[in-house]
């Protein structure tokens, strides 16, 4: 995965994600956002503490598709203090395998690396399709 962001939207839908990730959890995954691209010029990040599921989706330069579970508040804080950048590039990569593992990490603006999970294994909040529901509001309204 590849992609280039404005720094300010991932700042802020992470922001708005972390509310809702558990700070401590039996489930290591629950402290993590998914990072996918669904479609060209798209970005969706979302994350669950196995009650409420949440998704944002931002505008970004998708040069190569991909998905990554990434620990959502050391990436938080990592974007925080690097305000004054105006874009965001984002990418994954492998390192070479330990105890016969393939690790997989986020590359952001070639400056810290973010050790990545597995995207298979990030759990998906669903319920009866009957009682299913999909909210739309302005991300300002729950802050």
């Amino acid at each position: 995965m590849r992609i280039i962001c404005r720094r300010r939207d991932l700042y802020r839908a992470l922001r708005l994600l972390s509310r809702f990730i558990p700070t401590r959890s039996t489930l290591p995954i629950l402290q993590h956002v998914l990072i996918e691209t669904p479609g060209s010029g798209r970005l969706r990040l979302s994350a669950t503490n196995l009650e409420i599921g949440v998704a944002c989706q931002i505008e970004a330069v998708v040069e190569q598709e991909g998905s990554a579970v990434v620990p959502a508040l050391p990436l938080v804080a990592f974007l925080r203090g690097l305000s004054g950048e105006e874009r965001a590039t984002l990418c994954t990569g492998n390192a070479p395998p330990f105890e016969d593992r393939a690790r997989t990490f986020l590359l952001v603006d070639d400056l810290v690396a973010f050790p990545c999970m597995d995207a298979a294994g990030f759990p998906r909040v669903r319920g009866p399709a009957e009682a299913a529901i999909t909210v739309r509001c302005p991300a300002r309204l729950l802050i």
